[in-house]
This record gives structure tokens, C-alpha cells and sequence, in this order.
């Protein structure tokens, strides 16, 4: 019974920090990605953050512990604009560079 108990806290906990995370994005944009400019797609990568977290609590975990996480499957427009990416905590094979 005890283990269930921490399972139930744990849930719980992350639950909550996703809420904060929910909140703090909407009513004072929260910046999840500092390192990366508006002109190579900032709000691409927000959205992306934000999904990522937003699907599965163990993600919150990974973010809050301060896991490395990585971008995938980049797609691009005809007119080399990104409009599309993923996020993942597996390291891909090949790293998105960045000119």
C-alpha cells in the first residue's frame, strides 16, 4: 500500500507543477525556450515545449529535473520557415545545427 501512496503523491505533484507551468504560460508568458531566437521559429519550438509537457506528466518530470530534451522531425515551408517540430528526450542520430 505504500508504494501506491507514492505513486499517488508523485502524480499528484506533477499534476500540480503541470498546472503551474499551464498558467504561467497563458497569463505571463513563460519563456521555455531562452536560447532560441524569434527569426528561427521562438514560437514553433514555445508550442512545441508546451505540447510536450502538456501530454504526459513524466515529461513535466523530465523538465523539471532539468533532463535534456531535444527537438526532431523539423518541417519546413517552401520558403525555408519552420513550421513544425517535435520534442523528445531520446538524443536523435542526427542534431537539428543551426547556421
Amino acid at each position: 500500500m505504500a508504494q501506491f501512496e507514492n505513486l499517488f503523491l508523485w502524480a499528484r505533484r506533477l499534476e500540480g507543477a503541470r498546472a503551474m507551468i499551464y498558467h504561467l504560460n497563458e497569463f505571463y508568458k513563460l519563456d521555455l525556450v531562452p536560447g532560441i531566437s524569434k527569426k528561427e521559429g521562438k514560437k514553433v519550438y514555445h508550442e512545441a515545449v508546451v505540447k510536450w509537457l502538456m501530454d504526459d506528466i513524466r515529461h513535466v518530470e523530465h523538465f523539471i529535473n532539468g533532463d535534456p530534451y531535444f527537438f526532431t522531425d523539423h518541417e519546413l515551408d517552401n520558403k525555408g520557415k519552420l513550421i513544425s517540430v517535435k520534442v523528445t528526450t531520446k538524443e536523435p542520430k542526427k542534431l537539428y545545427r543551426r547556421k
